[in-house]
C-alpha cells in the first residue's frame, strides 16, 4: 500500500477502529468500497495509516473491527493469524464480500450478520465467544464474485460459546458426476466441530445442499426448528457419530406471523449419536427422496424421542415420513412417543425399532387434534422385534398397512 493510498472511507474506518468505535455506513445510499486488505492490516496490526515522514505506522490493535453497510473488494484471508493472544474481534454487519478464509486462526470474537457472501471457511479457527451468521446469503447475481452459492464451513473448530444462524439461507451446488469415493460437501460443514454453547439454526434457516454434523461436539441443543434442509451430494442432516449435551429439536413451532415447520428432502442421519435430552421432531416433515427418511440407527438418546403430531394455529401437523424411520439398536431413556404419526415405508420397513430399548413407553396411538382425529398410520412393516420396553406397548386407533405382509412384528 502506498502513502496515500487510503480511501476516505478507509480513513474513516481506520481512524473508527482506533477509538475502538463502528464504522458505520448504513445511512450510505449505496455501499462505500473497503478493501479487504485494509480489514486484515488492521486486524493483524500491519502498519496501514500514513505516517508523518511518509510510509505506513502501526496503529495499536483495536479490541474489535466494526463495519456496517459496506463493501468489501476481494476475499478476506486471515487463514493461519493468531496474534499474540487472538485476532480482535471481526462484526461485519449489512456488508458484502466474496470470501472470508481464517482456517486454522485465532480470533477473539466474530459476527457476520446479515451479509452477503460466496464463501465463509473457518476450518480448524479457534474463536474465544459466540459466532453469530444470522442472516447469511448468497451474493446477488452480477455481483463480484458471485456463483450462487452461500457455504459455510466449522470443521474442526472450536467455539468457546453458541453459533447462531437464524435466516440464514445456505446454498451449495452439488457437482455432478462425483468419482466413487469423493469426499462430499455440504452447504453448512460442522463435522469434528466443538462448540461450547447451543446451535441455533431457527427460525428460517435454509441449507440447500445439507447440513453435516458428523463427530461433532455440541455441549447445548441443536436447535433447528422450522428449518428446511434439502440434500445436495449426500444427506440433508448428517449427525452420525455426533455428541450433543442437550436436546436435538427439529420440530414445527408457530410465530404471530407464520407457521413454522422442520422440513427435510433427503435422509436425517443421527446414527450412533448421544443426545443429552429429547430428540424432538414434532409436526416435521420428512422425505427421504427414496432412502431413509430419519436413520437413528444405535443412538443414545437420554431423553424422549417425539416423532408426533403437533397442533398449530391453523390446526394439526403430523409428524410425516416418506421413506423408513429406524430407531434399530438405539438406547432411549423415556418415552417413544409416535401418536398421530403418519409412515410411509415406500414398500418396506414403515417403522424399524428392532432391539432398541425404550425406559418408558411406545405411543403409537390416534392424536385427537383441535380439528379432529388423526390415527397413527404406517404403509409398511412396524417391526419392534427384540426391542425391551419398560412402560407400556399401546397402539389404540392405529391404522396398520403391511402391503400385504406382515403389519406389526412384536
Amino acid at each position: 500500500m502506498a502513502d496515500d493510498a487510503l480511501t476516505p472511507d478507509e480513513r474513516q474506518l481506520v481512524g473508527k477502529a482506533a477509538w475502538g468505535e463502528a464504522a458505520d455506513f448504513t445511512d450510505r445510499a449505496s455501499p462505500p468500497v473497503i478493501r479487504a486488505d485494509v480489514l486484515r492490516r488492521l486486524l493483524l496490526g500491519l502498519p496501514v495509516w500514513p505516517g508523518e515522514g511518509g510510509g505506513l505506522q502501526r496503529l495499536d490493535v483495536p479490541a474489535s473491527v466494526i463495519v456496517r453497510g459496506a463493501e468489501i473488494e476481494g476475499p478476506l484471508d486471515l487463514d493461519e493469524a493468531t496474534g499474540a493472544s487472538g485476532l480482535p474481534g471481526l462484526v461485519l454487519e449489512g456488508c458484502r464480500l466474496p470470501a472470508l478464509t481464517a482456517r486454522h486462526a485465532h480470533i477473539k470474537r466474530l459476527v457476520v450478520k446479515d451479509c452477503a457472501f460466496t464463501r465463509l471457511d473457518l476450518a480448524g479457527a479457534s474463536i474465544d465467544a459466540d459466532v453469530d451468521l444470522s442472516g447469511a446469503r448468497a451474493l446477488a447475481p452480477g455481483t463480484e464474485g458471485a456463483d450462487g452459492q452461500c457455504v459455510v464451513s466449522l470443521e474442526g473448530a472450536r467455539v468457546d460459546g453458541g453459533l447462531t444462524m437464524t435466516g440464514a439461507h445456505l446454498r451449495l451446488t452439488p457437482r455432478a458426476d462425483l468419482p466413487e469415493g469423493e469426499t462430499k460437501r455440504y452447504a453448512l460443514e460442522l463435522r469434528d466441530a466443538e462448540i461450547r454453547g447451543s446451535v441455533s439454526l431457527q427460525p428460517g434457516f435454509v441449507a440447500d445442499g445439507g447440513l453435516r454434523l458428523m463427530n461433532a461436539r455440541i455441549e447445548g441443543d441443536l436447535r433447528a426448528s422450522g428449518a428446511r434442509l434439502l440434500a445436495g451430494e449426500q444427506d440433508a442432516l448428517q449427525g452420525q457419530g455426533a455428541a450433543i449435551g442437550g436436546s436435538v429439536l427439529l420440530r414445527a413451532f408457530d410465530t404471530a406471523e407464520a407457521i413454522h415447520r422442520f422440513t427435510a428432502k433427503g435422509r436425517v442421519s443421527l446414527m450412533g449419536a448421544r443426545i443429552g435430552g429429547d430428540l424432538s421432531c414434532v409436526g416435521t416433515a420428512l422425505d427421504g427422496g427414496g432412502g431413509d427418511a430419519l436413520n437413528a440407527q444405535g443412538a443414545e438418546i437420554k431423553g424422549s424421542v417425539h416423532l408426533r403430531a403437533w397442533d398449530g394455529k391453523d390446526g394439526t401437523h403430523r409428524f410425516t415420513a416418506k421413506g423408513p424411520v429406524s430407531l434399530m439398536g438405539a438406547r432411549i431413556g423415556g418415552t417413544l412417543d409416535c401418536d398421530g404419526t403418519e409412515l410411509d415405508g415406500g414398500g418396506g420397513v414403515a417403522l424399524n425399532a428392532q432391539r432398541a430399548e425404550v425406559t418408558g413407553s411406545v405411543l403409537l396411538r390416534a392424536w385427537d387434534g383441535k380439528d379432529g382425529t388423526h390415527r397413527f398410520t404406517a404403509k409398511g412393516l412396524v417391526s419392534l422385534m427384540g426391542a425391551r420396553i419398560g412402560g407400556d406397548l399401546s397402539c389404540g386407533g392405529a391404522a396398520l398397512d403391511g402391503g400385504g405382509g406382515d403389519a406389526l412384528h412384536v
